[in-house]
């Protein structure tokens, strides 16, 4: 089989815009939408970078890619690792070996915490623009998935 495409660099981000708050205190499950460009050998996934605003009272978090399913997130597709420290910033969590992203595809990235304590809350931003730099056809969604709607997570 012929590989995905890998970069070296983010192929899309929105972690350079101005953090407007955080959100989730209230919300355990929660979801941010992106749709990969036209390369049609797919995209090599290796990981996705979340800004947590507080961190949650366990590790109890799971972090997955979900298919879209009428706009709203689907089937999952592959479940990511996550940092050994759950902590206040930005974290990078591990898709496995292999995994690949379809060209011109929207996906979510969700995130369920079904621990105790201090529940996690995401950094979000005002922004419905990406970063500089994005790779051709990507996009992160303008809005998330949640109890109701609200700004973008920011993501990389």
């Amino acid at each position: 089989a012929t590989p995905a495409h890998a970069l070296d660099s983010a192929l899309v981000s929105n972690l350079g815009k101005s953090s407007d708050g955080g959100s989730g205190a209230m919300h355990v499950l929660q979801a941010q939408s992106f749709t990969t460009g036209g390369n049609s050998l797919g995209y090599a996934l290796e990981s996705i970078d979340l800004d947590i605003h507080t961190a949650p009272g366990s590790d109890d978090l799971t972090v997955t890619v979900r298919e879209s399913d009428s706009g709203d997130p689907g089937d999952t597709v592959y479940t990511l690792t996550n940092p050994a420290v759950l902590s206040s910033g930005v974290g990078t969590y591990l898709a496995p070996d292999d995994a690949t992203l379809d060209p011109n595809t929207t996906y979510w990235v969700h995130i369920h915490y079904s621990g105790g304590g201090t529940k996690p809350r995401w950094r979000y931003t005002n922004s419905n623009n990406e970063d500089s730099g994005k790779h051709p056809g990507w996009s992160i969604g303008n809005d998330r998935s949640r109890s109701m709607p609200g700004f973008p997570l920011q993501v990389r």
